[in-house]
């Protein structure tokens, strides 16, 4: 048939079909006459599934790995589509935003990945515009007779160099990110936003307002540079490529409070101006956008958080799953493990870790928070990230030891022949640490060592979930993580003495032996008094693993129950460290100053000996090779005692999240970042709630922001059995002074001794309890030392 169309007979084909799409949203939808709608059929189309599509699509393109692959790619722009993109819409309308989510959350991954995508984003679409804009220049003619026959149908005529270099823009709308990440708990607010110097009267910038003048002055460089239309700027616009084009991001990483904020007001406001004390106003940039990262707004001001959207951030954007699989990616490459094996830590991850997060979420609380009662506990971290880092460490620094592949064999030879001559340097009075080598002790795991993998989950298992659990749960964890080990899909054999605690990992055979059966963990005394015995093997054996892979290390306990001295007697003969006691005198800026002079003198003591092996050569012009730089270790000692400010946020350890963080320290004096090498850290506290702490008071509970970033590890007071066996031996070298007819007889008395006063000490303990009357009536192992050194006078 015929139709007349704009006045013309048009014939029609009798296949023909009208199809109309419009979105729900879309505000035409209502305008459409209802007799048209009657003669149309409406179809609800769905959001198909892209998981499948872009399998069947790597598939097709030859991808060996196209599962694998595609649910990555579903799950990194599932996540942009969630929270990424919904942040980049209310930053291109809202230059303050706030993100919120407890520790652990994927607050900082969300930022990096949308930076990281944001960026890959507009490097693709600058090479796809200069591609077009070539293809455009072939084809100068011909594109232009035809873009001028098309716009004179459907609009005035324009120019088609303003419709090409238009489409240009649009194609590299996307401009470049420039993330700083800022921790302003860390700083003062003469460090943040400048002083005036009361010597020479002159105004002294701080870190943000620093930041502001110099992101101001590019600004406007910048836009000069793209007024100006001449043939260099041009060459000179070609050069940069995109960095003409920067969006920048300044991330506040911290509680937000008023007092650090309340200099930000103008900022957040419609003036966007930084007001600073001199009387001097910044005017922000207009390509700068203010964040803020926290994990609550309890000492936030409503009149500024009013002013800023709020981006909420989910325990399910980083899940547990997400960081295991990441790991275990990479796992293969780096140790010589088969994919069976991994296969079955993937299924003993499936059985045991949703569980096992369930009951302790119900049953069990950790040494850091157990006592401290709800109102006055910090923000709780994400459920799993934690534990599942932790063991994810513990299991990588126990493959590192026995399957580390051939090509990663040097490097952590080597870095154990530094350690060792670092010990060989310290005082006398030193001890070996059974197992500590690093040269692999096997052959690999292959598909029939089940065993190895199995065992060394089970162990890995038990410290990462149990290891920084209150003393009270312990039996309670025992029981449900033999329930847990003995079944599933692999069962792993753990004996049924003792507590799972006793147990530790013999990779060789592939089995959970008793400590005691440990090489080099029988009762021995140092020459400096201090007993050795299983109960402590253990957190040496777990210090050990920790700190010779570069893992920051916490050890938590009761005052008096002997984490100083441990690190003291045991860890410092292998790793020599500095100390630094974290009281309540002690700054960020001092904390900052102590660490930075020891990097110096560490610095110029490896420059000196590399002096030295070039004037011992005996050919000067010989190359010499360059020697690695040898970790420095910081003992903190007694984090607790840190000082806080009115929030309760302890600047000094703000510091340290920042450090293990971003690895980074800010300069003062050149106003800059500076990133900080081959430095480790490991530490001491005691719970709040313990005896002796004066909790919130005198000492203060730990942001879990800073903790997550460590591993903790649950110091649990000795037994009477153990302390007799430490205390006897104490009295015995005492006696040993004395003139005797035997050694036996020595060794009688003083288990008599031994025995007497921990007997005395147990029942002053039980006779004499805190009470609101009597709340000096405090009882720790440190009276039991004074008891024999009192003896010993």
């Amino acid at each position: 048939g015929n139709v007349v169309f704009y006045g013309e007979l048009v014939s029609v084909s009798s296949l023909y079909g009208c199809f109309l799409t419009m979105s729900p949203q879309h505000t035409s939808l209502t305008t459409i006459p209802g007799n048209m709608k009657s003669l149309m059929r409406p179809v609800a189309m769905m959001l198909p599934d892209s998981l499948p599509v872009v399998e069947v699509w790597m598939t097709c393109r030859g991808f060996t790995e196209a599962k694998s692959l595609s649910m990555k790619i579903n799950t990194f722009f599932k996540m942009i589509s969630d929270q990424a993109l919904q942040l980049h819409k209310v930053l291109q309308s809202n230059k303050n935003v706030v993100v919120l989510g407890d520790a652990g959350s994927g607050k900082t991954t969300l930022l990096h990945a949308l930076s990281g995508s944001v960026n890959r984003y507009e490097k693709y679409s600058r090479g796809f515009a200069i591609h077009l804009h070539n293809q455009q220049c072939v084809q100068t003619s011909r594109g232009r007779r035809t873009i001028d026959k098309r716009s004179s149908a459907l609009s005035p005529r324009s120019d088609p160099k303003q419709e090409s270099n238009q489409q240009d823009k649009n194609s590299c709308s996307w401009p470049r990110l420039e993330l700083k990440v800022v921790f302003p708990k860390a700083f003062t607010q003469q460090e943040l936003f400048g002083y005036r110097d009361e010597e020479s009267g002159l105004w002294q910038d701080g870190l943000i307002s620093r930041y502001f003048r110099d992101s101001t002055l590019t600004s406007n460089t910048m836009t000069e540079l793209l007024a100006s239309n001449t043939e260099e700027t041009h060459r000179t616009l070609r050069g940069m490529g995109g960095a003409g084009h920067v969006e920048k991001w300044l991330v506040f990483d911290g509680e937000m409070d008023q007092l650090w904020m309340e200099n930000m007001s103008t900022v957040l406001d419609s003036t966007r101006t930084l007001c600073l004390g001199n009387g001097e106003s910044i005017a922000m940039p207009a390509n700068l956008s203010v964040l803020f990262e926290s994990s609550d707004l309890t000492h936030a001001a409503p009149s500024l958080v009013t002013r800023c959207a709020v981006v909420h951030c989910p325990d399910s954007i980083v899940g547990w799953k997400s960081v295991f699989r990441t790991w275990i990616k990479s796992a293969h490459s780096k140790w010589d493990i088969s994919n069976r094996g991994l296969g079955i830590i993937s299924c003993l991850m499936d059985h045991m870790v949703d569980s096992t997060l369930s009951f302790l979420s119900t049953n069990c609380r950790s040494v850091l928070t157990a006592d401290y009662g709800v109102a006055s506990q910090l923000s709780h971290p994400s459920s799993g990230i934690h534990e599942v880092q932790t063991l994810i460490r513990y299991m990588s620094a126990i493959f590192d030891r026995h399957i580390l592949r051939d090509d990663e064999d040097i490097q952590v030879s080597a870095k154990h022949l530094v350690w060792s001559l670092r010990g060989q340097l310290h005082r006398k009075g030193r001890i070996s640490v059974a197992g500590s080598t690093s040269s692999r002790q096997s052959s690999g795991i292959t598909a029939s060592d089940t065993g190895k993998v199995i065992s060394t989950f089970a162990f890995a298992f038990i410290w990462a979930f149990g290891g920084h659990l209150h003393e009270r749960y312990i039996t309670l964890f025992d029981s449900h993580a033999r329930e847990l080990l003995s079944s599933g899909p692999y069962p792993a054999i753990v004996p049924s003495e003792g507590l799972v605690y006793d147990y530790h990992l013999d990779f060789s055979k592939g089995l959970l032996v008793p400590w005691a059966e440990k090489p080099g963990s029988q009762v021995k005394t140092l020459a400096t008094s201090y007993t050795i015995v299983p109960e402590l093997d253990r957190y040496l054996h777990l210090l050990d693993l920790m700190i010779f892979d570069g893992y920051p290390v916490l050890l938590v306990g009761q005052s008096g129950t002997g984490k100083s001295a441990l690190i003291q007697n045991m860890v410092s003969p292998r790793y020599p460290y500095s100390r630094i006691f974290m009281a309540a005198s002690l700054s960020s800026r001092l904390f900052q100053e102590a660490i930075e002079a020891k990097l110096v003198v560490l610095r110029q003591r490896e420059n000196a000996h590399l002096h030295a092996r070039q004037a011992a050569s005996d050919s000067p012009s010989r190359h010499l090779p360059a020697i690695k730089s040898r970790n420095q270790l910081f003992f903190l000692d007694d984090l607790h005692y840190a000082t806080t400010d009115r929030t309760g946020s302890q600047p000094p350890l703000e510091l340290l999240r920042q450090l293990l963080s971003q690895g980074s320290l800010y300069d003062q004096d050149c106003h800059h970042y500076k990133a900080v090498q081959n430095i480790q850290f490991i530490a001491t506290a005691a719970p709040p709630s313990g005896v002796s702490t004066g909790g919130g008071i005198a000492s203060h509970p730990l942001s879990p922001r800073l903790t997550r970033l460590m591993t903790v590890v649950s110091f649990l007071p000795l037994g009477r059995d153990t302390l007799e066996v430490i205390y006897s031996n104490v009295f015995r070298a005492w006696l040993e002074e004395f003139p005797a007819y035997s050694l036996t007889h020595h060794s009688a008395i003083a288990k008599v001794m031994a025995g007497a006063a921990v007997e005395m000490f147990s029942r002053l303990r039980d006779e004499f309890r805190r009470s609101p009357c009597h709340p000096h009536f405090v009882f720790t192992q440190h009276d039991l030392t004074r008891i024999a050194q009192g003896t010993s006078l």
